[in-house]
C-alpha cells in the first residue's frame, strides 16, 4: 500500500486553508476515478463470464453505471467539504479518503460478487436470460 501512503501525503503543517483542503481533494480526484474505471470494469467482467445473454442486450444498463460514477463523485466531494467544516488537522483528509475509497470499491465490486456468488451456489453453471 505504499501508493496509497505516497498519494496521501499531506502538507506539513498543522493547519491548511480552504484552498489547500480543496485542492489535496481535488489532485486526488483523477487517482479515485480511475480505480472506479478499472473497478467496474473487473465486476462487468466478473458478471459477463457467469451470465450468457442474448445478442443485443445490456448486460447492465449504461444509465446505472453512469449513476454510479455521479454519486461517487458526489460523495467524494463531500470529504473535502466535510473537512472543511471540522478540524483542519494532517489526518482527516487521508483518514476520511480511505474510507470513501473502500466504500466506494464495495458498491463498485458488489454486482460482480453477488454473480460469482450465484454462479458457485447454482453448481458452477452459466445464467442464461431471454429477453
Amino acid at each position: 500500500m505504499k501508493f496509497f501512503d505516497w498519494l496521501l501525503q499531506t502538507p506539513d503543517k498543522e493547519k491548511r486553508h480552504a484552498g489547500e483542503i480543496i485542492m489535496w481533494w481535488e489532485l486526488r480526484r483523477i487517482p479515485y476515478n480511475l480505480f472506479m474505471i478499472v473497478g467496474t470494469i473487473i465486476s462487468l467482467s466478473l458478471m459477463a463470464a457467469v451470465i450468457r445473454i442474448p445478442d443485443g442486450a445490456d448486460l447492465v444498463e449504461p444509465i446505472m453505471v453512469l449513476l454510479l460514477f455521479f454519486g461517487g463523485n458526489i460523495c467524494y466531494t463531500f470529504g473535502w467539504v466535510v473537512e472543511l467544516f471540522t478540524a483542519k488537522g494532517r489526518t482527516f483528509g487521508p483518514a476520511a479518503w480511505r474510507a470513501g475509497f473502500w466504500f466506494t470499491m464495495f458498491w463498485v465490486f458488489l454486482p460482480g460478487i453477488v454473480h460469482i456468488s450465484w454462479w458457485v451456489l447454482r453448481g458452477f453453471t452459466i445464467m442464461e436470460f431471454d429477453y
